[in-house]
């Protein structure tokens, strides 16, 4: 993505910081301070983004801070869409269905403020990188940005008649994009056009009824697809014909939350068997499933290029697919699996070609699972590359499932794990930790002095065993809320000179 490109999306984004629902939202849940900082800090990148694009020719450094930030940018654009999502849920529904969404906000608030940390982070480095401010130098996209509209003023358009009345036919697609949710798709005609390239996100089961027809065999490469519960049975799945479809790299199966999907189980089984895709997919997501059992494909290591994998809110799930053989899964997500109790042995099936399980993860995130009593063995283990930790909302949780954590990891979230054992019991030695995020976590009574040599960020909020906690070198962000029995702060707090931000309540 160029600079032009770049200072586009960011713009984007500066435009959703300014939504009206989302600001009351924030206010409201105490977090309008955390995205007053994330507008800061996207103008300040935004100004030296010319200057960055010329450097990185020439130096790796700017180059890989360009690439953080279009990460970050990416990251933050889906924390925003959440919130926007619970904004406007909140202020339409019920005080009861607010009740259930006030959950999501706990786990939003970790994304958040790691994101704030990564934020002040960029800021730093864009210092310590030398990249200057271009005086009068704004993207032209921004400068000129247009009105995307269908509207065209056809008193200045003569001859061909006939031509004109095919191309505005095609062109109008008001009677599609009739509401937000669905401002993503486009009519069925639009697929005859020959330069179908730009598309970025193509949902089957809405207005296209079962939208990917078989004259669309060569889709947009990158195209993001999403198959929605209108895909009724396998009549529809093999119409469908995924496999028959060349360069989709991000696939979702959606089934709405809001329907008892409990007497299709069985059709939705046959269903995922069916929609099979191609083995070039990059990332999947599997939501609101209703079967006790996720096809074998979904963790078959032919699948050699997914790197990231959500299995969310199959509530009936009771076990897992060899999940640990995908060479290359970076990330995986499992929340809202109610039945799960433990990820063990299902995970690493037995002659696998690829040695240890989960080579190639770095991110773990396990939410609302409600039964799970332990974290799979193997994840967690000294030869780990894992970097990034987060446990919610998990109930039952009682162990970490391994004697001590990857010296590897870089940011712990813990939230809502009241039975979970201390962190103490298992951090013996040197760690790599920047962020740390604790949250209603009771057995929680100390800080072992290895987890805080490179910490930089740590938030302690509603611990209530906590007394005190040492010495921290290298704190930026400090955040402290409702631990009751904390008595003692670091002694050297006063001369942090790392210290940005510190919040105690």
């Amino acid at each position: 993505m160029g600079e032009p490109l770049l200072a586009a999306y960011l713009q984007t984004l500066l435009d959703k910081l300014d939504y009206g629902p989302l600001l009351n939202f924030a206010r409201q849940a105490g977090f309008k301070s955390e995205l007053r900082t994330w507008k800061s800090k996207l103008l300040q990148v935004r100004r030296v983004l010319r200057d960055a694009e010329e450097k990185q020719m020439s130096d790796r450094e700017v180059k890989k801070w360009l690439d953080n930030l279009r990460d970050l940018a990416y990251n933050a654009e889906d924390v925003l869409d959440e919130l926007r999502h619970e904004a406007l849920q909140r202020q339409n529904n019920s005080s009861s269905d607010s009740a259930t969404s006030s959950g999501q906000v706990q786990d939003l608030l970790a994304q958040i403020q790691e994101i704030t940390t990564r934020f002040l982070d960029m800021e730093e480095d864009k210092s310590d990188l030398g990249l200057n401010e271009r005086p009068g130098v704004r993207s032209s996209i921004i400068n000129n940005r247009l009105t995307t509209t269908p509207w065209v003023d056809s008193s200045k358009i003569v001859g061909r008649e006939e031509d004109i009345d095919a191309i505005l036919k095609l062109l109008d697609i008001s009677e599609t994009i009739k509401t937000e949710e669905n401002g993503n798709q486009l009519p069925y005609h639009v697929l005859d056009l020959k330069f179908f390239r730009n598309l970025r996100k193509f949902v089957v089961g809405e207005l296209w009824g079962l939208g990917v027809p078989e004259k669309v065999y060569c889709l947009p490469s990158g195209l993001k697809v999403t198959i929605l519960d209108k895909v009724k049975d396998a009549e529809d799945a093999l119409v469908i014909n995924l496999m028959n479809k060349k360069n989709i790299e991000e696939l979702k199966f959606e089934w709405h939350r809001n329907l008892d999907n409990t007497e299709n189980a069985e059709s939705q089984v046959q269903i995922l068997k069916l929609l099979e895709p191609r083995k070039m997919l990059r990332n999947l997501v599997i939501e609101g499933y209703s079967d006790v059992t996720l096809p074998n494909w979904i963790g078959d290591s032919s699948y050699s290029k997914l790197v990231e994998l959500s299995l969310i809110d199959c509530k009936r799930c009771k076990s897992l697919p060899s999940l640990g053989q995908l060479p290359l899964l970076q990330k995986l997500t499992i929340k809202g699996m109610l039945e799960i109790e433990t990820i063990g042995a299902e995970l690493y099936e037995e002659g696998s070609p690829h040695g240890q399980p989960f080579p190639s993860l770095t991110e773990l995130r396990i939410e609302k699972c409600k039964k799970l009593w332990t974290l799979p063995y193997g994840i967690m283990g000294s030869n780990s590359n894992l970097q990034v930790l987060k446990i919610g909302a998990c109930e039952s949780l009682e162990s970490f499932g391994s004697d001590v954590l990857p010296s590897t990891l870089k940011t712990l979230s813990i939230w809502d794990c009241r039975k979970l054992e201390s962190i103490s019991e298992i951090l013996v030695g040197p760690t790599s930790l920047h962020y740390v995020y604790f949250n209603k976590y009771p057995n929680l009574k100390s800080l072992p002095e290895c987890l805080c040599t490179n910490l930089t960020y740590l938030c302690i909020d509603r611990c209530e065993s906590i007394e005190s906690f040492p010495e921290i070198p290298n704190l930026a962000v400090l955040e402290i809320r409702y631990c009751e029995n904390l008595k003692y702060l670091p002694s050297n707090l006063p001369k942090l000179t790392s210290l940005l931000y510190l919040r105690i309540e």
